[in-house]
Parts: C-alpha cells; sequence; structure tokens
C-alpha cells in the first residue's frame, strides 16, 4: 500500500505542478495582450 502512494504520489504532484505553470504562461499572455 505504502509502494502504492509513493509511486503515484510523485506523479500527481508533476501533473499538478506542470498544469500550474501552463496556467501561469496564459494569464500572462492575457495581461501581456
Amino acid at each position: 500500500m505504502k509502494k502504492l502512494i509513493l509511486t503515484i504520489g510523485p506523479s500527481l504532484g508533476g501533473k499538478i505542478n506542470l498544469n500550474q505553470i501552463h496556467q501561469d504562461k496564459f494569464i500572462y499572455r492575457i495581461n501581456g495582450a
């Protein structure tokens, strides 16, 4: 069970982090235009 959480944890964190960066770029483009 712990192995499963460790495997899923970083994967989900990476997806959320990538999505946040993508969102920041999108907001920056709107404000810049």
